[in-house]
């Protein structure tokens, strides 16, 4: 189905799933537990080409509008940070790998594990030799 993501969102498809989720968490923000405001609800995470409805329901979760702005900004700049963390290491090319394999195993971190794991990562010279060779391993592997 073709249109923008904001035609998706109009989708019966779509509400259909949203309502799913507003109903699963109880009308409610599941970050302030707001139960007054605008509620949206969230994609944890976006893949491309993938409609909004077509995600399982543990990546989606339901956000005040507030929340959901703050959850924006955080992951933007989470994002810089990481990806900043990383450039001291490894290439662009790299990173979006790495990203793949991440994205893959579909690791259950919170933000805080990650960046504990980046500093680690970054911090520890032998850690970080492991890591890309192990790396470097897979890439060999998977070409």
């Amino acid at each position: 189905m073709g249109g923008t993501y904001f035609d998706k969102l109009r989708d019966p498809r779509w509400q259909k799933k949203r309502l799913e989720i507003l109903e699963r968490d109880k009308w409610k923000c599941q970050l302030c537990f707001d139960d007054e405001h605008t509620l949206h609800v969230h994609h944890k995470f976006y893949e491309y080409l993938r409609d909004p409805w077509d995600y399982p329901d543990e990546s989606l979760v339901t956000l005040c509008e507030s929340c959901h702005e703050n959850e924006m900004e955080i992951i933007a700049d989470a994002g810089k940070f990481i990806f900043h963390k990383l450039r001291k290491r490894l290439l662009a090319g790299n990173i979006v790998s790495l990203g793949k394999v991440i994205s893959k195993y579909q690791f259950k971190l919170s933000f805080l594990n990650v960046v504990d794991m980046f500093e680690i990562f970054m911090s520890d010279d032998l850690f970080h030799e492991k890591i890309v060779k192990l790396y470097r391993q897979w890439i060999e592997e998977n070409r």
